[in-house]
C-alpha cells in the first residue's frame, strides 16, 4: 500500500524534495520502521517533465530509515560523474526498500508539485520453522554432531 499525501514543496525557488514514512502492521497498530535501507532511481520524465542531466541509469540516492520510519531525499547522485542533482520533478520514480526482517518492496509513484510525501506499508517475514510430518528427529533418533573435533 502506497499514500501519497499532497503539500507543496514550499516557497518559491525551493529545491524538490521528498520524504516519507516505513510502517509494518503489527498487532492491528502501524509501528515504524527504522534502519530500512531506501533506494530511490528515477525512471522517466512524465509529460511537463525536463531532461535528465545526464543519463538516468547513473542517478540514484540513498537513505537510512530513522527510528520514527522516516527518510528524506533532496538530490540524485550520479554514480559515473559523482555529481549531485536536484531531484526531477514531473517524474516517474522508483522506490526500492530493503530491511532483512521484511519482504523487499518496489513501488513506483510520480514526483509532481504538491506530491512530495510517501508511506509505504512492509510485510513481514514469517520466521516460524515447523518440521512437517516424516521430518525432523524422532525421539528414538539421536542427532548427529557437527563441527566435532577428530583426534587421530
Amino acid at each position: 500500500m502506497i499514500v501519497l499525501l499532497l503539500s507543496g514543496f514550499g516557497g518559491c525557488g525551493e529545491a524538490p524534495w521528498l520524504s516519507g514514512r516505513i510502517v509494518v502492521e503489527l498487532d492491528g497498530k502501524s509501528e515504524p520502521v527504522g534502519g530500512a535501507r531506501v533506494i530511490l532511481y528515477p525512471l522517466e520524465p512524465l509529460e511537463k517533465g525536463s531532461p535528465a542531466p545526464e543519463d538516468v541509469a547513473n542517478l540514484s540516492a540513498a537513505a537510512v530509515t530513522l527510528d520514527g520510519g522516516g527518510f528524506e531525499f533532496n538530490e540524485l547522485s550520479s554514480n559515473v560523474s559523482y555529481q549531485n542533482f536536484e531531484l526531477l520533478v514531473n517524474w516517474r520514480y522508483r522506490l526500492h526498500i530493503e530491511d532483512s526482517s521484511y519482504y523487499l518492496k518496489d513501488i513506483n509513484f510520480e514526483l509532481e508539485p504538491g506530491n512530495n510525501f510517501v508511506e509505504v506499508r512492509l510485510k513481514q517475514k514469517n520466521s516460524d520453522v515447523e518440521a512437517g510430518d516424516g521430518e525432523g528427529i524422532g525421539k528414538d533418533e539421536q542427532k548427529a554432531t557437527t563441527g566435532s573435533v577428530r583426534r587421530n
